[in-house]
């Protein structure tokens, strides 16, 4: 019984590192694919979704496997990275729109 016990936990905790890993991958993708977007000046809307939904993606892995000090650090580091995406996008939605405007 113990045994089983400890079998199911140690699974457990597997299939939770696997998610976890996806999870970060996903938020480093989405950070590189930001910024792609915004070099190429195209999807400024997914850039800006992408840019929020990395914070959660990267920030909660490293909460609860590398510990909270660490995580607080990254965190910072994405939120400033956020805020940059979030406003070069906006900064590029805006000059999209402008050059419509005169265009005619």
């Amino acid at each position: 019984s113990s045994q089983k016990r400890a079998k199911n936990m140690e699974n457990f905790i597997l299939q939770l590192l696997i998610l976890f890993s996806i999870m970060v991958i996903a938020g480093i993708v989405m950070a590189v694919l930001a910024i792609v977007f915004i070099k190429r000046k195209t999807y400024p809307i997914l850039s800006v979704l992408f840019a929020i939904l990395l914070c959660p993606c990267i920030y909660i892995p490293i909460k609860f496997t590398v510990g909270l000090i660490f995580a607080r650090c990254v965190l910072v580091i994405l939120l400033a990275y956020s805020a940059i995406v979030v406003i070069l996008s906006v900064r590029n939605i805006v000059k999209r729109n402008n050059s419509k405007d005169r265009r005619g």
